[in-house]
């Protein structure tokens, strides 16, 4: 019997350390992204007086996304603002002055800083927080 308990108690630990090891993967991803989401209000008001229609549709998404706690909704809080971004750029590339215009070029500027800084936190991620596939 007592080999057995020990053989709960270890396992028991390794779990309660890959479930806190993922928590951490993850508020290291939670860290990288709030830059980004930061930038968001400020790349729409760049665009504002080129499209209003699609800096009111950009606005109103930005404003509906809330903090997830669960990791599903992480993901998919992620996935709206990668979408949301890949949009707004889009619609930046239909007005060349709004591309000349310094503040627009600096934002755009930030976004590319910030995904570069994000690609390392991501790599990690599917291993690392994605299903509790930590193993050492």
């Amino acid at each position: 019997m007592p080999e057995a308990a020990e053989a709960y108690l270890g396992t028991y630990n390794k779990f309660i350390n890959y479930q806190n090891r993922i928590e951490e993967a993850w508020s290291s991803i939670d860290v990288a992204l709030k830059p980004r989401f930061n930038l968001i209000p400020n790349l729409v008001s760049a665009i504002k007086g080129y499209s209003e229609h699609e800096s009111e549709i950009f606005e109103n998404k930005t404003n509906q996304m809330k903090p997830a706690n669960s990791m599903d909704g992480r993901i998919e809080s992620e996935s709206q603002v990668t979408h949301s971004l890949s949009s707004l750029l889009t619609v930046a590339e239909a007005y060349p002055d709004l591309k000349a215009r310094v503040n627009f070029l600096e934002q755009q500027k930030s976004l590319a800083e910030i995904e570069t800084e994000l690609f390392f936190p991501r790599s990690g991620h599917p291993a690392g927080a994605s299903r509790g596939g930590i193993q050492r």
